[in-house]
């Protein structure tokens, strides 16, 4: 039976205590945050006393305010390679992920006692991170730099990518955690080989295209490597050190993303609610 407290890092408010059972994931608020009217998820995680189940049918049986913070396809098989390093045979239940997220993940919430890896600034090499994470991502090689392991496994997403900190044009650090002063946070995708050669410059285009049609987008570039360009955005959920919460319209309203159960429509409806 393994429990973790679930903390909303603004403020570091104990939001409440998630509790492997098994396969069975339970939740319960602390007290003190349902005073503070802040409701995470409303409709699949409302904010009331008691043990709240998820639905066991999807995600492993977690909540889905918490499935977010885990990664997709990319950081999973980082997180796996770590957890195996470790001496974690598997299989890897949902609070055995979270736990190796701890304060890493993407957005506002972040899980004690934590077993990610530590945090450093040394700066690192985008060449040899990209080098990295392609060969890692078609099974080319099984170690990693240590500098992916801890930069690599936060970010959702199927294909490889980073979460860094950028000084400047070139200074870069792992960006999983806070930031020294003068870096900002962003995120770096890598193509993987079987995609073409300028998937990045093409989707810096579309950034482009959305620009002009008038939507509002975070700052993004292209980052060129050894004839390369890599498409890189600034973080959504970060504003300087401060994190902001995020929540998936999948697993706000426990819809399956990998199945067509959603259309525009039901998302304007949602945002709009």
């Amino acid at each position: 039976m393994r429990r973790l407290s679930v903390i909303y890092k603004p403020g570091n408010m104990l939001v409440g205590t998630l509790l492997q059972s098994g396969r069975e994931t339970l939740f319960e608020y602390d007290s003190n945050f349902i005073e503070t009217g802040l409701n995470l998820s409303p409709y699949t995680l409302p904010l009331q006393r008691g043990i709240q189940k998820s639905a066991p049918r999807m995600r492993g049986g977690l909540h889905g305010l918490f499935d977010d913070s885990l990664p997709d396809g990319w950081g999973l098989l980082l997180m796996d390679r770590e957890l195996r390093k470790r001496g974690h045979a598997g299989p890897y239940l949902p609070l055995d992920r979270l736990a190796y997220v701890g304060d890493t993940a993407m957005g506002a919430l972040s899980y004690e006692p934590a077993e990610s890896p530590e945090p450093d600034d040394e700066l690192f090499d985008l060449r040899a991170m990209a080098q990295d994470a392609v060969k890692f991502y078609e099974g080319e090689i099984d170690q990693v730099l240590p500098a992916l392991a801890r930069a690599g496994c936060s970010p959702g997403g199927a294909r490889p990518k980073v979460l860094v900190g950028i000084n400047g044009q070139n200074h870069m650090v792992s960006g999983e955690s806070d930031l020294p002063d003068g870096y900002d946070h962003w995120i770096i995708k890598f193509a993987a080989k079987n995609e073409i050669k300028n998937a990045g410059r093409r989707e810096y285009v579309y950034y482009l295209m959305a620009q002009d049609s008038g939507l509002a987008m975070m700052e993004s570039r292209l980052f060129d490597v050894d004839g390369v360009s890599y498409f890189g955005t600034r973080r959504f959920d970060r504003v300087g050190n401060k994190r902001i919460h995020m929540h998936t319209a999948g697993n706000l309203i426990d819809a399956d993303f990998r199945q067509p159960s959603m259309s525009y429509l039901n998302l304007c409806k949602l945002t709009y609610s």
